[in-house]
């Protein structure tokens, strides 16, 4: 296997767990805000 296809063969693999794990990371990040806003506004409410 030649060097050339090693690194492109981990740079797709580095793409693939970035485009992978990003909207999960994404989801908990709203997600968490919108548990504090919705928090915040219950406390506004109450």
């Amino acid at each position: 296997m030649s060097v050339r296809l090693m690194s492109r063969m981990r740079r797709k693999a580095a793409w693939s767990w970035v485009a992978l794990t990003s909207p999960t990371r994404m989801a908990g990040v709203w997600g968490s805000a919108a548990v504090k806003g919705w928090r915040s506004a219950e406390f506004a409410l109450l």
